[in-house]
C-alpha cells in the first residue's frame, strides 16, 4: 500500500504590500482553474480570459491600491517554505476581507467604461453589477465582514489552506466586534463556506452564451452570523 501524500506545512500570516505580486499571481491562477464546473461555464474565466503576466500585473496594482486607500481591508497570506524563492517562502493562498466596523452605505452599481484587461467588458459590468446589487440588497447600512477574495494555487488545494484562511479572518473579525458576514460564492467554494455556517440567501444566475460561454453561471450570496439566534437577512 502506497503512503498517503504528505500535506505541505503552511503558515497563515498577515500580508504586506510587498506580497502583492505573489498574491496577485495566486488570485489569477486560482480563479482561472475551476473544478466543479466546465471552464466554458466559468464567468471569471470569461471576464478575465486565460492567465497572463499582464493580468497579474494589473491585479498586483489592485492589491496595492487596497492597502493604500481602503482602510476596511484585511489581507492574509498562506506560505510554504521554498528555497527557490528570494525570501525562502512561497505564497500559495491569499484571503482579502473587508471589515466594516461602522455601518457601510453600499452605492448603487454604475457600469465601468474602461476595463484594463478583461475579454468582455459587458460581461464584467453585468456580473460585477449583479453581485454588488445582491450584496447591497441584504447588507446595506450594516456593520459586517465581507470576504471579497479567497484563492489557493491549484496544486495546493485539498490541504486545508483555504479553510485556515477563512478561520483566521473570522477570528480577527470577532476580535473587532463584527457579528455578520457576507460572501459571494462560486460552486467550487460553497461546501467550504457551509462548514463555517454560511447559508445561501440569494444567487445571481446569468446565461453566458452571449459572451462565448455555455449555459448558465451561478454566483451565490451567502450569509453567516456568530449569533445563532439571528435570522438570515430578508430583502423587502
Amino acid at each position: 500500500m502506497s503512503a498517503a501524500p504528505t500535506r505541505p506545512q503552511f503558515r497563515v500570516l498577515p500580508a504586506t504590500e510587498k506580497d502583492c505580486p505573489g498574491m496577485a499571481r495566486v488570485e489569477v491562477l486560482s480563479f482561472s482553474d475551476v473544478v466543479n464546473e466546465p471552464q466554458e461555464n466559468s464567468i471569471v474565466r470569461i471576464m478575465l480570459g486565460p492567465p497572463t503576466e499582464q493580468c497579474i500585473e494589473v491585479r498586483t496594482k489592485n492589491f496595492i491600491d487596497r492597502f493604500r486607500t481602503h482602510p476596511a481591508t484585511r489581507i492574509w497570506k498562506a506560505v510554504v517554505d521554498d528555497e527557490n524563492e528570494a525570501d525562502g517562502e512561497k505564497i500559495v493562498a491569499c484571503g482579502l476581507w473587508k471589515f466594516f466596523t461602522t455601518p457601510e452605505k453600499i452605492p448603487e452599481w454604475k457600469d465601468i467604461t474602461e476595463w484594463p484587461l478583461e475579454v468582455s467588458p459587458d460581461a464584467c459590468n453585468e456580473f460585477a453589477g449583479a453581485i454588488t446589487e445582491m450584496r447591497r440588497k441584504y447588507m446595506d447600512n450594516k456593520s459586517y465582514g465581507f470576504l471579497e477574495i479567497l484563492g489557493t494555487l491549484p496544486e495546493y488545494r485539498g490541504c486545508g489552506i483555504a479553510s485556515a484562511m477563512v478561520k483566521v479572518g473570522l477570528e480577527q473579525a470577532k476580535e473587532e466586534g463584527l457579528k455578520e458576514f457576507w460572501i459571494n460564492a462560486s460552486i467550487d467554494a460553497e461546501g467550504l463556506y457551509r462548514k463555517y455556517g454560511f447559508k445561501q440567501v440569494d444567487a445571481v444566475k446569468r446565461d453566458i452564451s452571449k459572451y462565448g460561454g455555455v449555459g448558465n453561471s451561478n454566483i451565490m450570496g451567502m450569509w453567516m452570523a456568530f449569533d445563532s439566534s439571528m435570522s438570515p437577512p430578508v430583502y423587502t
